[in-house]
């Protein structure tokens, strides 16, 4: 098995984990500019090329007009496209992300989701953790699903998001239905009437009806 440095890892994988913590200080282009660092000997400053490569990665995002902002003034969105951008700037074949989406509305889920998708066109590897089903149908080629302390299944969403695999993941009744117009898998949750029926009991008596 071949062994790597940690530098010289950081040149063939980036990862953006779930939760960061930035400090104060820090601008949304100190930010991105971290993924230059591999490439940089200890005595290194970033070179011209280094910033013009990191504010078209920003720009990319959609994040330029964000560049000599504190990272900590930013929204929650805005800080994981500035993230995204440091990713990007890392210029890796693989890419992990780890739950990017997580507690971001639905625009802008939908736009990580695009760029990884336009990444993983333009020959990157994109590995992403996620939750968010009906955009993992939508956007990614390959799903593998875990449950059961267990890889449950490997292939294409339409072979992978079916309802009794999902059903045995989520030890939930799953509901999966194909839109008839773009063909986009519909993933939700389906209660039975028995169910229904208890909760609505138990709702009463929570409201003091």
């Amino acid at each position: 098995m071949e062994e790597y440095q940690d530098k010289e890892l950081a040149t063939k994988i980036a990862y953006l984990q779930q939760h960061v913590e930035l400090g104060f200080g820090y601008t949304g282009k100190d930010v991105v500019m971290a993924g230059r660092y591999p490439y940089m000997k200890w005595w290194e400053r970033e070179s011209e090329a280094d910033e013009k490569l990191a504010l078209a990665c920003m720009e990319y995002t959609g994040t330029a007009d964000l560049a000599d902002r504190p990272i900590n003034e930013v929204s929650g969105g805005q800080k994981q496209r500035i993230l995204i951008a440091k990713v990007l700037a890392q210029q890796t074949p693989i890419i992990f992300l780890d739950e990017p989406t997580t507690g971001l509305d639905m625009v802008y889920q939908e736009e990580i989701f695009r760029f990884a998708k336009a990444l993983a066109g333009q020959g990157k590897t994109v590995l992403m953790v996620v939750h968010e089903l009906n955009l993992a149908s939508k956007y990614c080629s390959r799903i593998l699903l875990l449950g059961e302390g267990t890889l449950l299944a490997d292939g294409a969403p339409q072979a992978v998001f079916t309802e009794e695999l999902l059903s045995r993941a989520y030890k939930a009744d799953i509901c999966v239905e194909r839109d008839e117009v773009n063909h986009n898998l519909h993933i939700t949750t389906r209660m039975s009437q028995e169910a229904k029926n208890r909760e609505a009991a138990l709702l009463q008596r929570i409201c003091g009806n």
